[in-house]
Order: structure tokens, then C-alpha cells, then sequence
């Protein structure tokens, strides 16, 4: 499968030695390799997780690429993709969805073209479900080539 490229210039950039905690909104887009927790908010945004970067915390964008770590909700009005060697703890959704092989995903997968720009309002408190899948991941031993992987698809 051919990825597409996004011609689109990065407007805002967290180096690996930031932390942030907050909410960041953003328009055009965003590349994060630092830590941080809280929100991260985008009607038409791009967010690049690269690889060295941890979130705590959940996404609204219209793309989401994540090569780091996420513990969180990802919805994206478009699409989202994880690439190794990306980790995501917590539940995805959004319209096109890729999952390379090499990633550990632990969450749900909900691929549905009912979403609008009230995205926002579906976020969930997961701060109590991210705390504890991160507490267990810690102690996963075997977190090298595993997929716990649900697909729903709500068309």
C-alpha cells in the first residue's frame, strides 16, 4: 500500500528536550518529539508524534502520524496512521486507519466516516484508563511484535 505524502510545511515544532502539559491548538501542522500531557486540538491540523516523543493525553486533528508514544484517544476527521517504532495505548478513530507491522497498539480501533467538527465533544476522560494501561504496559515483558488489536467498523 502506497503511503500518501502530505505536502505541508510543519508550523510548530516540540523538541525532544520539552515538556508541555496543556492543551495545544494548532492550525496547519505540528511535529512533537518531547513529552507532553494534556490536549491536543486541530479542526483541519497534521500532528507528527515522532519517534522519540511521549503523549499523555488525547488528540482532535484531521491526520494524526504517530511514530512515538501515545497514551491517550486519537480522533482524526481523516486518517491516522502508526508507523514503527510507534506505540499507542488507547483507542483510535477516524475514517482510514494504518497500522504498520511493528507497532504495539493496545486499544480500539474504530473506523467510521461519521465524524464531523464536533470531534472534540467524543473525547472521553481516559486519564484513569491511560494511567493504568501504562502501569501495565511497564510490566509487559513481551511488548516486542504485539498487536492487541479490535477493528469495529460503524458504516
Amino acid at each position: 500500500m502506497k503511503k500518501k505524502q502530505e505536502k505541508q510545511s510543519i508550523n510548530t515544532f516540540v523538541g525532544s528536550q520539552t515538556s508541555i502539559s496543556g492543551t495545544i491548538q494548532f492550525e496547519g501542522a505540528i511535529r512533537l518529539d518531547g513529552h507532553f500531557e494534556g490536549k491536543i486540538c486541530s479542526k483541519d491540523g497534521f500532528a507528527i508524534i515522532g519517534k522519540h516523543a511521549k503523549i499523555q493525553g488525547d488528540m482532535v486533528v484531521k491526520i494524526a502520524m504517530v511514530m512515538g508514544e501515545v497514551h491517550g484517544t486519537i480522533i482524526a476527521t481523516e486518517r491516522i496512521e502508526i508507523h514503527p517504532p510507534g506505540k499507542m495505548v488507547g483507542d483510535i478513530k477516524a475514517p482510514q486507519v494504518l497500522i504498520d507491522p511493528g507497532v504495539f497498539f493496545n486499544g480500539r480501533c474504530i473506523v467510521t466516516n461519521d465524524l464531523d467538527e464536533n470531534a472534540l465533544n467524543e473525547l472521553p476522560n481516559n486519564k484513569e484508563y491511560d494511567e493504568k494501561s501504562y502501569k501495565n504496559d511497564k510490566n509487559d515483558k513481551n511488548e516486542n511484535n504485539t498487536n492487541n488489536v479490535i477493528v469495529e467498523n460503524n458504516e
